[in-house]
């Protein structure tokens, strides 16, 4: 029984030595945050130091007068910014909310070794230290160590040396943050698109986690000549906007120092401002790149707390400027467009309309970017959509090629070429006459581009119809009233469609043999530019006044002079019933051109749209033409009389009367019957045997006695 008693005391006593042995230990600790900080350059200096951020970690509750002592690792040391001798006013110190353990005062603080102390006492908790350092440029060393750090408070152990270690590195071998893939060192370079405006294309995290927060600003206890220096908002109770990082592009893969003279500012493309992201946030940019030269670019980023010491470098990337079309002839909708030399099919729609509502040219507009250089561009149409570089003609070698054609396709304008950043449109005029006119078809818009070396190539995602309905464009005049007798009598009427449109007043450009007719019609009602049925309809129909006054004149004779139609009122009469315009009917004039295929109606008006009128009246009309004076006659001669006259519409009786020429001096040349029987004395009446009104009779119009 002694035996076990004993076996189990020494069972007992092993199980006590194991759960001691289990227990955790709970004790201080030492950190850098965050721990890339560890990584230092060497040759930090007090007008461009490092930082540091250190956090102590306390498992006891200290006391007022508790001291913390921080030996620097060698080769580093507390920077004095301020020049005073003394380090004290370059150490910030925070706490954490909840857990402040008091630590406010940095006395006996040393460039060498950092002592705080708790003025106040508090609770167990982070102490973060924080401190602007300058380094060796040949510390001896590859690695020091912080430490021993050392507690008063009796319950606080003694953080060994080496439990904190910075590394020693050359300025340019530092890497904060890692960047993403897209930046990340050492993978192969990558390229920008290929007209070289942003890289990325869309906005995109750079690096692989947050910005670091390189100061802690929770409590703000204590703040630094660093910070007021640099303006940082310390001690505002947010800890987040104490620091702002700012990214740089460099040619040079190996900087050491990046600021304005070594590297040129990266824009952010968003802003068109130095781009620049504020700590605990994600770095998400497009870079506008259009502003850098061709070739391989290195992005790196800086922070006022670490001077012109570059954080981060990324990969290469290589810029392009190559010359990229980015629109042509841009349409607001996405359908088809008619272009119609005579200006009859809508612009939109292709279906019959007003001339207002056409187009027979247009302005085509084209974007092209070149950063580097004034590209020079050519346009161009065809029915093909799918034609691309390796169909564009050039003469010369680079970097002097020259466009000379593109082949499946014709020049909008051969003599025209615009360059890149000064010309932006070109007019393409779809008939320029009858004999230079583009081929009716359905065509595309090509831009095609040369900066002397590259090729680029872009198209209309617009199909352009091209047409070439007939035009006829009456020349616009004022209402007219029209006397066909009287004193002065209006035997002509001149129609024209020469003067407004000059020789091209009529045309059809892609159809021969094309005539035109002209109408005048008591209804101004009819549909233009659709109503020919109706009108011809009409015209046939002697029911309605209606009529046609000349057909078939011809197009195809051209120019100027023949635009024209010279309308003879007194030998006029209506085809279809003889007749003649009514006096006081309002008249409306219309054209019809076209061939068998293709017709259109044209009507007389203002120029705004309104109908023109033409009235008639129609007074008889007389005019000796024989004698032309005074005659002296004896009775067994002779003399005959002759004259011009017209009635049209009536049958007009004509008498001949004869007076003494002082009777006629008299009368006047042109008088009234009321007025030459008054005025003179002795009449004989031409027309009759013996010279009496008894024996007297009328002639009739254009004869002669």
């Amino acid at each position: 029984m002694r035996i076990y008693n004993n076996l189990t005391a020494i069972i007992a006593g092993l199980l006590g030595l194991l759960c001691i042995s289990v227990q955790p230990a709970y004790t201080q600790t030492l950190s850098q945050q965050p721990v890339s900080l560890s990584t230092v350059p060497r040759g930090a200096t007090v007008a461009n130091p490092f930082w540091q951020h250190l956090v102590i970690d306390l498992v006891k509750n200290p006391s007022a007068g508790n001291v913390i002592t921080i030996p620097l690792p060698t080769g580093a040391s507390v920077a004095d910014i301020d020049g005073d001798g003394s380090v004290l006013d370059e150490i910030s110190l925070d706490g954490e909310t909840g857990r402040d353990p008091g630590y406010r005062a940095t006395t006996g603080s040393t460039s060498a070794s950092i002592r705080i102390l708790s003025t106040t006492g508090g609770k167990a908790g982070p102490v973060h230290v924080q401190f602007p350092i300058v380094t060796a440029s040949v510390p001896g060393v590859a690695s020091a160590t912080y430490g021993p750090v050392t507690f008063t408070n009796g319950g606080e152990k003694t953080i060994p040396a080496g439990t904190l270690t910075i590394t020693y590195v050359a300025a340019n071998g530092l890497q904060l943050v890692p960047p993403t893939r897209l930046f990340i060192d050492g993978v192969a370079d990558t390229t920008t698109n290929v007209q070289g405006d942003r890289y990325p294309e869309a906005a995109t995290a750079l690096l692989a986690t947050a910005l670091p927060q390189l100061v802690r600003d929770d409590l703000g206890t204590r703040t630094a000549n660093r910070f007021l220096d640099l303006g940082i908002p310390y001690g505002n109770g947010d800890d987040t906007d104490d620091l702002t990082f700012r990214f740089w592009w460099s040619k040079t893969d190996t900087l050491a120092v990046v600021n304005t003279t070594t590297a040129t500012a990266a824009l952010d493309a968003a802003l068109g401002t130095h781009a620049r992201a504020a700590e605990a946030q994600s770095a998400i940019f497009a870079f506008d790149v259009s502003g850098l030269a061709t070739g391989t670019w290195y992005l790196y980023m800086t922070s006022p707390l670490t001077g012109t010491f570059p954080l981060v470098r990324s990969r290469g990337v290589i810029v392009r400027h190559q010359p990229v079309v980015l629109s042509v002839a841009a349409a607001l909708g996405g359908d088809p467009d008619w272009l119609d030399s005579g200006r009859l099919l809508d612009f939109d729609t292709g279906t019959n309309g007003l001339v207002p509502a056409a187009r027979d040219a247009l302005a085509l507009t084209v974007s092209v970017v070149d950063y580097n250089d004034s590209a020079k561009v050519r346009m161009f149409y065809s029915a093909s959509a799918n034609l691309d570089t390796t169909v564009i003609t050039t003469t010369g070698t680079a970097p002097s090629r020259s466009i000379t054609g593109l082949t499946g396709a014709s020049h909008v304008d051969s003599t025209i070429i615009l360059t890149e950043g000064a010309d932006s449109t070109i007019s393409w005029r779809v008939g320029v006459s009858d004999t230079s006119f583009v081929t009716a078809g359905d065509y595309y818009v090509y831009a095609v581009v040369t900066d002397g070396s590259a090729l680029a190539i872009g198209r209309s995602d617009t199909l352009y119809h091209v047409r070439h309905s007939p035009f006829l464009g009456l020349d616009t005049r004022e209402d007219a009233a029209l006397n066909t007798g009287g004193v002065e009598p209006d035997r002509y009427y001149t129609i024209t469609w020469n003067q407004d449109y000059g020789i091209d007043g009529d045309f059809d450009r892609d159809t021969a043999g094309s005539t035109i007719s002209l109408y005048y019609s008591d209804d101004d009602g009819f549909d233009v530019p659709d109503g020919v049925a109706a009108l011809t309809a009409a015209a046939a129909d002697t029911a309605r006044d209606t009529h046609a006054i000349v057909t078939g004149l011809s197009v195809d004779t051209d120019g100027q002079a023949e635009n024209q139609y010279r309308w003879d009122l007194w030998t006029y009469r209506n085809p279809d019933d003889d007749g003649v315009p009514i006096a006081g009917v309002a008249y409306t004039l219309y054209g019809v051109i076209g061939s068998g295929s293709t017709s259109r109606l044209v009507r007389w008006e203002d120029g705004a749209g309104a109908a023109r009128s033409l009235s008639f009246q129609h007074d008889p009309h007389v005019t000796i033409e024989a004698p032309l004076a005074a005659v002296s006659v004896d009775g067994r001669r002779s003399f005959g009389v002759s004259w011009e006259a017209a009635d049209i519409d009536d049958n007009a009786s004509i008498w001949v009367f004869l007076t003494p020429a002082a009777e006629g001096l008299t009368i006047g040349e042109r008088s009234t019957w009321a007025q030459l029987e008054a005025g003179a004395v002795n009449l004989w009446a031409g027309t009759s045997d013996d010279g009496s009104l008894a024996t007297g009779r009328a002639e009739r119009e254009n004869t002669s006695a």
